[in-house]
């Protein structure tokens, strides 16, 4: 009389096809206008027209002893997506430049599910099917079906129609004006409306046979067969979001040697889709190149994002803050050496609900009323660094190594005890070396080496912080014709 299974078997083939259309154009055939275009089609379809699940075993909350699931299921993406620019010259220094793009996916899903169960007390009793004629009132006869007040119904046809859908369109209209050969800036605005549309209907028809055909609230009784309709989802839900950015930026080039750019975008939108996208944010963008020399060359690049849905309920405010440097150095073709170093920043902190008082560890439930409001807070601070070094001190011998490391600390707001924080704080050590022969002038013989170390600073959850390191060793043979 305990939960066990003498077998269990599912069988569900699904085939997926992705058709693609494309056609794109490009135009100077106005002597002061350019344009061009793109226009993509995707109509791809999964289809799983065979379903079939069983179950021999017993379950002993329900008493159910045997179940078999069927029903074909289906569902495809359309996507559509235009993309459209015109570039207008009024004079040699001015430019009128708008861009269109308009996405539009929707996918439209169905499942049509049949279940039988058959019930019994335990792994050795007979799971019986209801037939009136061996088994009449007061269906207490061996052949009956052997049900509990737990038992769910006998016969289930089950509709479930899923839909996900989103119509964007962004234009973008800008002004670009060359100050001198060397300083170019512009302005612009930038209008998007995304409409956002969700539907899930799921529709159950339970059959309940003798005997206590009335278990599970069923009250619709009809030669001592009861029928129950459950609407368990039926849901539309429609979001319309309008968004505003103004745009302004400017590139300069001093000297042939150095070049500075600087965008920057702010945003504001009447609504969101969910609580952690910001209705308003700032971005800000600073890019710089220096080459002092031909085979030097110095690069840098800081990336600011602040945003925030400050409405009353939500509260929410966001950063993302980038700091990057890279350097090359190829004096010949026997050396060669690249740096790199980034700096990362993330903040965000939202009002959320939670439970006042959680279960404590282990526990199944995550507990329960009284709720409570609080600002959920998470950080992390990341330092990536790498080197690698070419450098090929014989004509027919090629070495390589380098040395990338990432660290990170961050912290959050944990209130679920069940919840584990994750590896909040840790190290990842990634040191790796090539050597590569000239076998002859069409064969190479090359040979490489990985490191991989990693080690948590943090406590990710019930187990201790992880700390493991493995040695990759890979040798290859090439051949070029």
């Amino acid at each position: 009389a305990c939960n066990g299974y003498f077998s269990y078997t599912r069988f569900s083939p699904i085939r997926n096809s992705y058709p693609v259309e494309q056609f794109s154009f490009q135009s100077a055939y106005f002597r002061a206008i350019d344009m061009s275009g793109r226009v993509s089609y995707s109509g791809s379809e999964s289809d799983r027209p065979i379903y079939s699940e069983t179950f021999n075993g017993l379950i002993t909350r329900s008493g159910g002893r045997a179940s078999q699931q069927t029903g074909p299921a289906k569902s495809r993406r359309v996507n559509t997506s235009v993309d459209y620019s015109t570039t207008i010259r009024i004079t040699d220094k001015f430019r009128v430049v708008d861009s269109f793009r308009f996405s539009n996916f929707r996918i439209p899903g169905t499942w049509t599910l049949s279940e039988n169960d058959l019930f019994g007390p335990t792994l050795l009793s007979t799971p019986n099917t209801y037939n009136p004629a061996t088994c009449p009132p007061p269906y207490t006869a061996a052949a009956c079906p052997q049900h509990t007040n737990s038992s769910g119904p006998d016969a289930i046809q089950s509709t479930v129609n899923n839909f996900l859908g989103q119509d964007f369109k962004v234009n973008t209209f800008e002004l670009e004006y060359d100050l001198t050969k060397r300083i170019s800036a512009y302005v612009g605005y930038r209008y998007q409306r995304r409409d956002i549309n969700v539907r899930l209907s799921y529709v159950q028809v339970g059959t309940f046979f003798p005997n206590r055909p009335t278990r599970g609230g069923c009250t619709q009784v009809s030669n001592n067969v009861c029928t129950l309709v459950t609407v368990f989802q039926n849901e539309n839900d429609f979001t319309e979001i309008n968004g505003h950015s103004g745009l302004v930026g400017f590139s300069a080039r001093p000297t042939n040697s150095f070049r500075v750019s600087f965008d920057t975008e702010l945003y504001s939108a009447d609504n969101s889709f969910t609580r952690i996208v910001p209705r308003q944010f700032q971005d800000y963008r600073l890019r710089a190149n220096y080459k002092p020399r031909n085979w030097i060359n110095l690069g840098s690049v800081i990336v600011i994002r602040e945003g925030r849905n400050n409405i009353s309920d939500v509260g929410h405010l966001d950063h993302n803050r980038s700091y990057g440097f890279t350097a090359s150095v190829n004096p010949n073709e026997r050396l060669s050496l690249d740096l790199n170093y980034d700096y990362n920043d993330l903040f965000s902190r939202t009002n959320i609900c939670f439970v006042a008082t959680p279960s404590p560890p282990v526990a199944i439930s995550c507990g329960g009323a009284p709720f409570a409001s609080g600002l959920s807070s998470y950080s992390e601070n990341t330092h990536a660094a790498g080197a690698g070094l070419l450098f090929r001190l014989l004509r027919r011998v090629s070495t390589g190594v380098g040395y990338t490391v990432t660290s990170s600390v961050g912290s959050t707001l944990i209130l679920n005890p069940n919840a584990p924080p994750g590896p909040l704080s840790y190290r990842y050590h990634l040191p790796q070396a090539t050597l590569a022969i000239d076998l002859s002038k069409h064969l190479t013989y090359k040979t490489a080496w990985n490191y991989y170390g990693y080690h948590e600073d943090s406590n990710p959850g019930p187990t201790a912080p992880r700390n493991f390191r493995g040695n990759a060793f890979t040798l290859s043979m090439g051949y070029s014709m």
